[in-house]
């Protein structure tokens, strides 16, 4: 019987580190969240079309279904990157997280932490890193390993709470009670990111809270200002861009992948919400 992997990755930036492919690279999953944490020098991220300039003290947070680029890093770069699974991240978040405070973290994703929000960060990330590096060299018995698993994703799970107690510490949450409503957008997000790949029908999702169409596609309207639809799509192609940008996969795999009928099928769904074809997109991110 095998162990359960540790949800989430660390990577470390330095100076030291190589540069090669890391310029104009994409950085994120569509099913994935994360952030990163600027030590040391500056860093350019595109998110979505949108330009962000990272410095020392900065913390950028992305979420599900946004397409994350390193456009550009200086020489000096420091700084730490944490990703984690959303089926790990989302129960966590929602127990303290509005949908209304989702959208705000997705629209206003970086903050500048004060001089005490830095170094209580930076010690918690050190420890983890230190962890997780301790934690690969592996050795010991295997109730030792389950030890170091739970431990780490309990480690994780208080890193995720800091960095939201940061995050709305420097920009004022909107104040709303959990309701019913949030929890429908809720675990819709969550079957989102499980099934994208496959169900791109809003009426799939309303099925599985046992909803009718039109009060789901409401509810989800109301309490993020975008249809059920833009949600689906803007997932979709997220991932169909990460995939566009690996010139080894061919239109026809990643149609295949994404689960379209055909290769027209996905060059005409990617054109509809692209607003340009497959094979346009693929040469502009070279």
């Amino acid at each position: 019987m095998g162990m359960s992997p540790i949800p989430f990755e660390v990577w470390v930036y330095a100076p030291s580190s190589s540069r090669q492919d890391e310029d104009g690279r994409t950085i994120s999953m569509p099913d994935k969240c994360g952030f990163f944490y600027c030590r040391r020098g500056e860093a350019e991220l595109l998110a979505d079309g949108n330009p962000y300039t990272i410095r020392p003290g900065d913390m950028y947070i992305y979420v599900t279904s946004s397409l994350l680029r390193l456009r550009r890093r200086s020489d000096d770069l420091e700084g730490v990157a944490v990703e984690a699974d959303i089926d790990y991240v989302l129960p966590i978040v929602d127990k303290v997280v509005s949908p209304e405070n989702l959208m705000l973290l997705r629209q206003h994703p970086c903050v500048t932490l004060t001089e005490a929000q830095s170094a209580h960060l930076d010690l918690l990330l050190r420890d983890i890193e230190n962890y997780t590096n301790a934690g690969a060299e592996g050795g010991g018995s295997l109730s030792l390993l389950r030890l170091r698993v739970e431990l780490a994703k309990a480690m994780g799970q208080t890193l995720c709470y800091e960095v939201m107690h940061i995050y709305f510490t420097n920009r004022k949450p909107i104040e709303t009670p959990l309701n019913r409503k949030d929890a429908v957008f809720q675990n819709f997000m969550l079957a989102l990111f499980r099934h994208y790949r496959t169900e791109r029908s809003v009426s799939f999702y309303a099925r599985r809270q046992h909803l009718s169409l039109r009060y789901f596609s409401a509810i989800v309207k109301e309490r993020t200002g975008f249809s059920a639809l833009h949600w689906i799509t803007n997932m979709v192609i997220a991932d169909a861009k990460r995939l566009l940008e690996n010139p080894e996969l061919s239109t026809k795999e990643i149609a295949y992948t994404l689960n379209f009928p055909s290769p027209s099928c996905f060059a005409r769904y990617f054109k509809l919400y692209a607003g340009v074809s497959p094979s346009r997109y693929r040469h502009n991110s070279r």
